[in-house]
């Protein structure tokens, strides 16, 4: 998934998962935008690699997450390349690295 350099993504109380077979990134965001993705109220965002040439799980963004929310990025060998996590109030965040 690519986010535009004015674009953003919220995520508001619900849950978004992201699966990557081929691709080399779950989310790839065209620059260092402030506060590309959000997450609030309780959202829960999963971006998985599954197989392929999982490289980068979330790249060059600014992740907030905040309000009881959840980040889990999982099979990537950078979970963040080259991203800010900013975690407020109750948040958790997860990542798990490829070891392959």
């Amino acid at each position: 998934m690519v986010i535009p350099s004015s674009g953003h993504l919220t995520v508001d109380g619900a849950t978004v998962e992201i699966n990557t077979t081929a691709a080399p990134r779950g989310i790839n965001a065209a620059g260092n935008a402030n506060e590309v993705i959000k997450l609030i109220n309780g959202a829960k965002l999963n971006v998985k690699a599954s197989s392929g040439v999982a490289r980068s799980g979330i790249r060059r963004a600014k992740i907030v997450v905040d309000q009881n929310s959840s980040l889990n990025v999982e099979g990537y060998a950078y979970a963040l390349d080259g991203s800010i996590l900013v975690a407020n109030d109750v948040a958790s965040c997860y990542t798990k690295r490829n070891y392959q």
